[in-house]
């Protein structure tokens, strides 16, 4: 038997219109309803709009208004039809009107609290439905739809003991098992959550939602060849739901499978062309695939669906950057700062557009919008200690043999943290006993391919410098790491020196 959902799929005025011009004439080819009570038909009624057979629902609920025109069951009829029309707020008047006339009608209360449920009052709603519990402990669907409720308002304890008293009350009830599931995977009980969507499946295995949320806890967990299982499922059974394609191509980023995102997404685009976070996401994956044309078509997309959309407006800037077309992406920034003039990733990229530009004096000023301080005089030596803890393994040198890089020198490992991207060169200089007996002298020509942008654990966004190596086989330590004392001198284009306290070691 089918269960209430907690919206009903809406029917369009002019459809609903059309059905009740004919309802006298289609009840007349209804069979005779026998000993078919109003209750009965009111039932009926009931499980034709959870299934979706609208006018067939309609259809019943006329023959509950002839057999019981004046009564309570007759106006909880019309409050069905009414919702299905989406005219919520007649629905609940006519609710009102069958609890006026019968105060304990149940269905009465149950129906209320779904017409106020859809119109977002749901402390309203729960309080139908406690009414509703109140005159009969046992309708496993009152108990549902509280639940439902009560996850909207993310209180997931409570929640979860409605559900699990509607699974006493009917350990059939899927989407009972369903709702226990989105309550513990809220509360981040993965593994339990699993468990429930599980037997949500067993009982019925062609809902599609199920299988989708199934998915969500799969990727949560990290285990993304079974999330994509779970989302394939879901499209199997539902292949329009723009939902469960969206969810798909988020996995196979975090698994690194651009291409298939990108397939994921231009489905979900197909249904959904108006989705602005959609046309964002599948310009992103394009960018991390290097087809930067197609990722600012795409962002434009997105643009012209929503053009307060400054993360969108970052995004594309970033990939104009890569084109090197850097006034073009100065613009975009500059458009993302205009939406939010706190985006300090915003703000970050555009000072490294204008380094690129050599416009130093604006990039300067960008910069210190961040509260960055870009001014160092004079030429600063860099002084080391070399111990068994600064060495790591990293491979094998060119010629095989396998050797240790020092981690102050490796990539990533120096991080400038006033955000400014200067091209020169670095010169490391190597001592066995600084200022005498210097080892190597390495001089490195920087570029802007030498750079990547960071973002810390507390959020700011750092410049990393791609530092070069010195492997110990260079340096010829031979066995162990002995102490050493490595000297760094950087030298700019623009004048622009490091300081020690310039950069942050990890």
């Amino acid at each position: 038997m089918g269960r209430d959902k907690p919206l009903l799929k809406r029917v369009t005025n002019t459809k609903l219109n059309a059905i009740l011009c004919v309802l006298a004439l289609a009840a007349l080819a209804m069979p005779v309803c026998g000993q078919e009570t109003a209750e009965e038909w009111l039932e009926k009624g009931r499980v034709l709009f959870s299934e979706g057979s609208y006018d067939e629902g309609v259809l019943a609920i006329e023959e509950v208004i002839k057999l019981d025109p004046d009564g309570a069951l007759a106006w909880t009829g019309k409050g069905m039809v009414l919702v299905a029309q989406g005219n919520y707020t007649e629905a609940i008047q006519a609710y009102d009107e069958a609890i006026r006339l019968d105060p304990g009608c149940t269905q009465a209360w149950v129906r209320k609290g779904v017409a106020l449920y859809s119109q977002g009052n749901y402390s309203e709603a729960i309080q139908a439905y406690d009414e509703a519990i109140r005159l009969y402990s046992e309708d496993e669907l009152a108990w549902y739809n509280k639940g439902v409720a009560l996850l909207q308002q993310g209180k997931l304890d409570e929640a979860l003991q409605q559900f699990d008293e509607t699974i006493r009350l009917d350990p059939e009830y899927a989407d009972a098992w369903n709702g226990k599931g989105v309550a513990l995977a809220g509360q981040g009980k993965y593994d339990e959550a699993i468990q429930a969507y599980d037997e949500a499946i067993r009982l019925d295995p062609e809902n599609a939602v199920v299988w989708k949320n199934k998915g969500d806890v799969l990727n949560d967990q990290g285990k993304y060849d079974e999330a994509i299982q779970a989302y394939d499922e879901a499209i199997r059974i539902d292949p329009e739901d723009p939902r469960a394609w969206f969810e798909k191509g988020l996995v196979q980023v975090f698994h690194g499978n651009c291409t298939e995102a990108i397939q994921a997404y231009d489905e979900a685009i197909r249904l959904d062309p108006e989705n602005v976070l959609l046309w964002g996401l599948k310009g992103f994956s394009l960018a991390r695939l290097g087809k930067d044309q197609e990722a600012i078509q795409a962002y434009d997309e997105a643009i012209r669906l929503d053009p307060e959309d400054s993360v969108v407006w970052r995004n594309k800037g970033d990939a104009l950057m890569k084109q090197s077309k850097y006034d073009e992406a100065i613009q975009a920034y500059d458009e993302a700062i205009k939406i939010n003039p706190d985006y300090v990733d915003a703000w970050h990229n555009k000072g490294v557009a204008l380094l690129k530009l050599k416009r130093y004096s604006e990039a300067d000023a960008v910069l210190a919008a961040l509260g960055r301080d870009t001014e160092c005089d004079g030429e600063v030596r860099l002084q080391y200690e070399v111990t068994d803890d600064t060495w790591m393994d990293a491979g094998t040198d060119e010629v095989g043999d396998g050797f240790r890089v020092y981690l102050i020198l490796d990539a990533g490992m120096v991080v400038q943290k006033i955000c400014v991207q200067a091209f020169g060169t670095v010169t490391v200089d190597v001592y066995k006993d600084y200022p005498s007996g210097k080892v190597v002298t390495k001089t490195f020509e920087v570029t802007g391919d030498d750079y990547y942008c960071a973002t810390s654990t507390t959020g700011e966004t750092d410049l990393v410098y791609l530092s070069p190596r010195i492997s110990n086989s260079e340096i010829k330590l031979g066995g162990e790491p002995e102490r050493f004392d490595i000297i760094i001198t950087f030298k700019t284009e623009n004048g622009y020196t490091f300081k020690e306290d310039d950069y942050l070691y990890i």
